[in-house]
């Protein structure tokens, strides 16, 4: 399986405008892209930096996503993208960068600094790197996604 990028899993197909798995990555996913929003919810930053932990060091509790989103992804995936975001090293900082509203739901951003570039094939490196995420109205975890920022500092 060829890893691209972007880990998404998602309810609305098409959602930010993000590639799907095994697609290549659309250039201009940036941290300011979520900069025009809703102020920060603490919960959903817990939760966020929860999830980011739980797939770097492989432990992903399959509960916390809702059915059409924990179908996405397989236990080789979840290796994949293990690995790679281990590789980063410790996290430097995670911020939250604001929300915006994509057909209907609102999508969380964080921008990540990784200690080191995290290493996927064919993915540029880079030290930083975006993490969306939504959830449904059951509070399940219906989006998310790992990118690298194409703009560096924003």
């Amino acid at each position: 399986m060829r890893f691209c990028s972007v880990l998404l899993v998602a309810s609305i197909a098409g959602i930010l405008s993000a590639p799907g798995l095994g697609q290549t990555p659309r250039p201009g996913a940036t941290a300011s892209a979520y900069a025009t929003s809703a102020p920060e919810d603490p919960v959903l930053t817990k939760i966020a930096q929860a999830v980011f932990g739980a797939w770097q060091s492989r432990r992903v509790d399959r509960s916390l996503y809702n059915a059409q989103a924990s179908a996405q992804f397989t236990d080789a995936l979840l290796r994949e993208v293990s690995a790679g975001l281990s590789s980063g090293g410790r996290v430097k900082k995670f911020a939250y960068t604001g929300s915006k509203q994509v057909y209907g739901k609102t999508v969380y951003g964080y921008a990540i600094t990784f200690e080191h570039p995290p290493y996927f094939p064919g993915v540029a490196l880079t030290t930083e790197w975006i993490e969306a995420i939504a959830t449904d109205p059951d509070g399940k975890i219906s989006v998310l996604f790992f990118t690298p920022n194409t703009q560096p500092g924003s």
